[in-house]
C-alpha cells in the first residue's frame, strides 16, 4: 500500500528538521565548548581525561580577567564606544546616500551606485596599508576617529537602503510630492519611519561587524587607554604559556554582546533582510 501524501510530507519534514538540528549542533558545537572550557580549571583542562563538561564548575577565569592586570574595562569602553559610533555613522551616511540616489534628480546617479557596490568587491585588506599611511600622517593614531574612519561608507548598508526606498509604493512619494512635501520631509516623514526593519537590519550588521574588528585596531593603537577588547583578549596569552581556559573565558566576554544582540534583533534582522526585496 503507497503511503499517502500527507504521510510522505510528514516524513520529508521530519527528515528536514533532522538535518536543520544536525546542521545547528555542528555550527553550536564549538561555541559550547568555549563556554564549557571558560568554567574549568586549568588542571582540569590539562588533565589525562579531559572532560567536554566541567567536573568542578569555577568562576575563577572571568575573576581573573577582571581584576589582573588587563585594562578589561577600558578595552570594553573603548570597544563600544568604536562600535556604536561606527554603526550611527553608517545609519546616517548610508541612509542618506541611498536616498539621494533613488528619489533625487542626480547626473550620473546610477554609475555613482555601481561604484559604490564596487567598493563591496575590494576586500579591506587591500587598502589597509593606504588607510593606515592617511590615518598615521594626520596623527590620528591612538583615537577613535583613527578607529572609525576608514567604516564611515557601507556599500553594503548603501545597498540595502537604496532596496528598501525603492520598495516603499510610488503612490505614496507621489501624493507626498502632491501635498507639497519636500526632500527633507519626504525623507524625515516618510522614508525613514516605513524603513525602521531595514535600519534596524544595518545596525546589527554594522554592530556586529565594528564589535569583532582585530586588525585595524591593532595597527592604528599601541596604549593601553585606546585599545578593544578583541586586541586586549590577545593579551591574556603569554610567551611560554598561555592558560586557555583564562583565554576561553576572554572569548565568552567578547561573543556576548554580539550573541545578545542578534537574539534580541534576529526579527527585525530578517524583516529588513526580505523587505527590500520586493523590487530589484
Amino acid at each position: 500500500m503507497k503511503p499517502s501524501v500527507a504521510g510522505r510530507f510528514r516524513r520529508c519534514g521530519g527528515v528536514r528538521m533532522l538535518i536543520v538540528i544536525a546542521a545547528a549542533l555542528f555550527y553550536l558545537f564549538p561555541l559550547a565548548r568555549i563556554f564549557s572550557m571558560s568554567f574549568m580549571s586549568a588542571p582540569e583542562l590539562y588533565a589525562a581525561e579531559p572532560s567536554i563538561l566541567p567536573r568542578q564548575f569555577t568562576v575563577e577565569n572571568y575573576v581573573s580577567i577582571f581584576e589582573g592586570n588587563i585594562p578589561i574595562f577600558t578595552f570594553l569602553k573603548n570597544t563600544v564606544v568604536m562600535a556604536l559610533l561606527i554603526t550611527a555613522v553608517q545609519l546616517v551616511v548610508s541612509s542618506i546616500t541611498a536616498y539621494a540616489l533613488t528619489e533625487l534628480d542626480l547626473p550620473f546617479k546610477n554609475a555613482v551606485f555601481v561604484l559604490i557596490l564596487g567598493g563591496m568587491m575590494i576586500p579591506f585588506e587591500s587598502t589597509m596599508l593606504s588607510n593606515y599611511l592617511f590615518v598615521a600622517g594626520h596623527g590620528l593614531r591612538n583615537s577613535y576617529l583613527g578607529l572609525i574612519l576608514p567604516f564611515l561608507l557601507s556599500p553594503a548598508g548603501v545597498f540595502l537602503m537604496r532596496q528598501q526606498f525603492r520598495s516603499i509604493p510610488r503612490e505614496m512619494v507621489e501624493a507626498a510630492d502632491i501635498d507639497g512635501c519636500g526632500p527633507l520631509r519626504l525623507f524625515a516623514r516618510i522614508m525613514i519611519p516605513m524603513s525602521s526593519n531595514a535600519l534596524a537590519s544595518l545596525g546589527i550588521l554594522s554592530m556586529v561587524t565594528a564589535w569583532n574588528q582585530y586588525v585595524w585596531p591593532l595597527l592604528v593603537t599601541d596604549k593601553n587607554e585606546m585599545r578593544t577588547v578583541q586586541v586586549g583578549i590577545s593579551m591574556l596569552q603569554g610567551l611560554e604559556f598561555s592558560d586557555y581556559t583564562l583565554v576561553m573565558a576572554g572569548i565568552v566576554l567578547v561573543l556576548l554582546p554580539c550573541v545578545l544582540i542578534f537574539i534580541v534583533g534576529f526579527r527585525f534582522f530578517v524583516a529588513g533582510l526580505t523587505e527590500g526585496a520586493v523590487k530589484g
